[in-house]
C-alpha cells in the first residue's frame, strides 16, 4: 500500500464543475513527488485536497494508512509551506515556528528543544528573536519550512514555495530542500510550475494537465522520453515542423518536410503509423545546430534564412524560417549576422515524431 494515495477522487470550487474528476495519485515512503504543469492543470487543487482545505467530492484521501478525506485541517498531520510563507508579522521567528506546537498543547519544554532543532536544521540559530520583517526573503521561507517540519508531520505539502525568491535564493534554497529531505526521510509533495525545480528536486515528477495525469516519471525520463506531445512541449520540445511519414523502420520513421528527409523516434504509446501520414516533428531548440553548404545533403538537415538573434551572453537565440515553417535554435556564444541561405541540422534521437495535434488549453484552476 503507497504511503499516501487519493483514490478516484473528485474535487473542486463549483460542484457540477470539478477540477479533479476520478483522480488516482499513489506517492510512497520518502518520496519527494512534484506535481508539475501549468497553471490551471490541478496541482494546487491536488494539494489543497490532500491538506484538507478542499473536501473531496467523491473518492478517498488516505496518509500513511489513515483515512484523511473527512477529516479537517487541523486534524491532518500534515506540514505545508505556503507560497506567501503566511508567516505572523508580529511573532518572532521562535514564535511563528512554535505556533503548531503550541495549539497542539505540547509541553513548554519539548517546545524549546523541537524549535531549536528546526531551527538549526534550517540554519537560522540566534535569529529567535527577529520579527518577519526584518528577515530577507530566503529567512522567511526557511522559518516557513521550519514551522512546517517541527511538528513531525506524516507529510509535508510545498506550494510553489519559491516563487518569491530571486534566482540566486533559489538555487541555494533548492539545494536546502533536497538535503532536509534527505536528512529527514521525510514525504514530500511539491508543486511548481518550474521544470528545473521538479527536474533537480523530485524522485518522481508528475506531470498534470486540465486535472489529468499525462505522465509519472523518473525525471530523466520526463525530460528524455516524454509520453505525451503535451509533456514535450511543457519539457521544452517548442519546434515543431509539419511533415509526411514515408517510412517505418522499427521504432523509427523516416519523415519527409519540405522536400527533405528526417529520421526520428515516436512518441511511447502513440498510435501506430503508417506511410502517407501527416506528422509533426517536435525537437527543443537547444538540439539545432547549423552545418555548412557541404552538409546540405545530409539526413535531418533543412535550409532556413535567420529572421532574427538574440545574443543572450553564454548563447545566442535564433528565429529562422524554412518555407512557411518557423523554428528556433539556441547555440553557444555569439551569432554573426547572416545573408542568404543557411542549413541546420537535428540529431535523430533528438526529434520526437508527434501524431497528434497539440493545443495549449487553458484550466480552472492551479
Amino acid at each position: 500500500m503507497a504511503y499516501v494515495e487519493l483514490q478516484s477522487v473528485t474535487a473542486g470550487y463549483v460542484a457540477h464543475d470539478p477540477v479533479l474528476r476520478d483522480f488516482s495519485l499513489r506517492v510512497e515512503r520518502g518520496e519527494l513527488l512534484s506535481l508539475l504543469g501549468p497553471s490551471g492543470c490541478g496541482k494546487t487543487t491536488t494539494l489543497r485536497t490532500i491538506a484538507g482545505f478542499l473536501l473531496a467530492q467523491e473518492g478517498r484521501v488516505v496518509v500513511n494508512g489513515r483515512d484523511y478525506t473527512r477529516l479537517p485541517p487541523n486534524k491532518r498531520n500534515i506540514g505545508i509551506v505556503f507560497q506567501t510563507y503566511a508567516l505572523f508579522p508580529h511573532l518572532s521567528v521562535f514564535d511563528n515556528v512554535a505556533y503548531g506546537l503550541r495549539r497542539r498543547r505540547v509541553s513548554r519544554q519539548e517546545i524549546s528543544t523541537r524549535v531549536a532543532g528546526a531551527l538549526e536544521l534550517v540554519s537560522l540559530t540566534g535569529l529567535e528573536e527577529r520579527l518577519p520583517a526584518h528577515l530577507s526573503g530566503g529567512q522567511r521561507q526557511r522559518v516557513a519550512l521550519a514551522r512546517a517540519i517541527v511538528i513531525e508531520p506524516d507529510l509535508l505539502l510545498l506550494d510553489e514555495p519559491l516563487s518569491n525568491l530571486d534566482a540566486k535564493l533559489r538555487d541555494e534554497m533548492r539545494g536546502e530542500l533536497a538535503r532536509l529531505q534527505k536528512q529527514l526521510g521525510i514525504t514530500m509533495i511539491y508543486v511548481t510550475h518550474d521544470q528545473v525545480e521538479a527536474l533537480s528536486l523530485s524522485s518522481r515528477i508528475v506531470v498534470m494537465n486540465q486535472g489529468v495525469i499525462e505522465q509519472s516519471d523518473t525525471p530523466q525520463a520526463i525530460f528524455e522520453r516524454p509520453a505525451t506531445p503535451f509533456v514535450a512541449h511543457f519539457m521544452g520540445f517548442d519546434n515543431a515542423l509539419s511533415g509526411t511519414c514515408r517510412e517505418i523502420l522499427g521504432d523509427r520513421a523516416v519523415v519527409e518536410v519540405s522536400g527533405h528527409r528526417f529520421e526520428c523516434r515516436a512518441l511511447p504509446g502513440g498510435k501506430e503509423l503508417s506511410a502517407g501520414e501527416a506528422v509533426r516533428l517536435l525537437f527543443r531548440p537547444v538540439d539545432v545546430r547549423f552545418v555548412g553548404a557541404d552538409g546540405a545533403d545530409r539526413l535531418n538537415t533543412l535550409p532556413v534564412r535567420m529572421e532574427f538573434s538574440n545574443y543572450q551572453g553564454t548563447s545566442t537565440l535564433c528565429g529562422l524560417v524554412s518555407g512557411d515553417q518557423r523554428l528556433t535554435a539556441v547555440v553557444d556564444g555569439a551569432v554573426p549576422p547572416a545573408d542568404g541561405d543557411l542549413h541546420v541540422q537535428i540529431e535523430p534521437g533528438a526529434i520526437l515524431l508527434d501524431t497528434v495535434t497539440y493545443e495549449s488549453v487553458g484550466g480552472k484552476d492551479g
